[in-house]
Formats: structure tokens, sequence, C-alpha cells
């Protein structure tokens, strides 16, 4: 098991109203109360922040791999490639040029964001 304390820093804590921490520990992956008594056998490492500031994030996991799988071979039609139709139209005469058999498929199509902005 390993417990890394943080310290010298400025972390903000996830939530609206509480202070900003100036220190943290995580046993394993998760935080943990800086005050709880560290199991035997613990390997206890301190790393100086030097001042640096912290903020909570999280990684999105969720993916729709099938519908990746399916844009792969699609013309990309959607800022910043495609910001106007004749974009637009370069972006499907290229997929065409790709796609001799007559089938081509596109992704990502706004009219509203095309600098006419219309269809």
């Amino acid at each position: 098991m390993s417990r890394i304390h943080y310290k010298n820093l400025c972390a903000f804590p996830g939530r609206t109203g509480e202070p900003f921490l100036t220190e943290f520990t995580v046993e394993d992956g998760i935080f943990i109360a800086d005050d709880s008594p560290a199991p035997d056998g613990t390997e206890i490492v301190t790393i100086d922040m030097r001042g640096a500031f912290v903020m909570p994030a999280f990684i999105d996991a969720h993916a729709h791999p099938d519908g990746l799988a399916m844009t792969m071979g699609a013309a990309a039609c959607t800022p910043p490639t495609v910001r106007s139709i004749p974009e637009l139209q370069s972006a499907l005469r290229k997929m065409a040029a790709k796609h001799p058999e007559g089938w081509i498929e596109g992704w990502g199509y706004d009219e509203s964001l095309l600098a006419e902005g219309r269809t």
C-alpha cells in the first residue's frame, strides 16, 4: 500500500464556499483524511507542490466505439475542417474521389456553423 502526501499547494475542494486546501493525501488512488493513521507497512511519500494550484477533474471513459468506427471512412463536414459551402463541397468531392463506386458518407454537418448560415 502507498500513501502520498501533497503539501504546499492551493487546491480547490470542488465545492463552493469551502476553503481551499493547502495539503491532501492520496492512498492507492483515493483521497483520504490527512489525520487518519497509515496502516502498518504503508510507504508514505511527501511531495512539495511549491505553491501549485490543483483542481479536481475527471476522465470521461464513456465512448461509442461503433459510432467512431462508422465515421472513420466518412467525410468530416464540421469545423474546423468545413466552414463554408465551398469547403463542404470540396470535402465531399475528395471523399467521392476515394470512393468511385459512388456511395459516400459525411458526419458532423450543421448548416448553422457554415459561413453562409444556410443549407
